[in-house]
């Protein structure tokens, strides 16, 4: 969507960093600067190493970081200062995602997990995460996830009630449990090819991409989800997905 995107834009966001010290004696630090309340991101991690390798790798997209933090706390207090639209949670727990979801509603929570459990994940999903990665993503990766979690909420005055963004999920929540896949009468709940979108749904991937992946219609693809969507009970892509944990069909 225009206004949007990270790449290709200049780094006029690149100044001096405006440093104060947290609560926690941690640094917390604010970017000045341009910070339109459609593009800010503050980053929370207890690592300063991991929090510099993920604020060099959005400057270098053009993105304005509108601060870092090493606790919770202080990162909620920078957003809120900062209007950011979007805060990354290095490591993030359940309770975190809560605590941030509730204190910024008209901020995506990304979360970047660490072999989370599967009803971690479902846990995260349904407190309202904007935003699902492995913490070992790639600088390509973290761009494309802050890209797509601002373009979830930019026709909205918040992110409560979007499609999260799952780019990438963690491994091991990408595979369809074929086991899992029974209903009382010992029935398959989902056919073979809904498994197989159910799948890449759980990648984050769009109805066009699937249907490219599976050569077939978007059309298709999107009766394939509709079929899912009444089999789990679930409203959209979001719901779908969670039901999903929580059967133990994704692993």
């Amino acid at each position: 969507m225009p206004g949007t995107s990270l790449r290709g834009t200049s780094g006029r966001e690149k100044g001096a960093l405006a440093e104060k010290r947290g609560g926690h004696g941690d640094a917390v630090r604010a970017r000045p600067g341009g910070s339109g309340p459609s593009s800010g991101v503050v980053i929370v991690d207890p690592f300063p190493l991991f929090r510099t390798g993920v604020v060099a790798a959005l400057a270098a997209a053009g993105a304005h970081v509108a601060g870092e933090a090493g606790h919770l706390s202080d990162a909620i207090g920078l957003a809120r200062g900062t209007g950011a639209r979007v805060m990354l949670i290095g490591g993030a727990t359940v309770a975190e995602v809560r605590e941030a979801v509730g204190a910024l509603p008209n901020c995506a929570i990304v979360a970047l997990v660490v072999q989370p459990s599967r009803s971690e994940l479902v846990d995260m999903l349904d407190a309202g995460v904007a935003g699902l990665a492995p913490r070992s993503l790639t600088a390509d990766e973290l761009v494309t996830t802050v890209e797509a979690a601002l373009e979830a909420g930019a026709e909205g005055n918040g992110f409560a009630g979007s499609e999260p963004v799952l780019v990438p999920l963690p491994v091991g929540a990408r595979a369809p449990d074929l086991s899992a896949n029974l209903s009382l009468a010992e029935e398959p709940l989902l056919t073979p090819k809904e498994l197989e979108i159910l799948g890449q749904l759980a990648r984050g991937a769009s109805n066009k991409t699937i249907a490219e992946a599976l050569y077939v219609a978007p059309a298709t693809v999107k009766t394939h989800l509709g079929h899912i969507y009444a089999k789990l009970g679930a409203r959209g892509r979001h719901e779908a997905i969670s039901h999903a944990f929580a059967r133990g069909l994704l692993r």
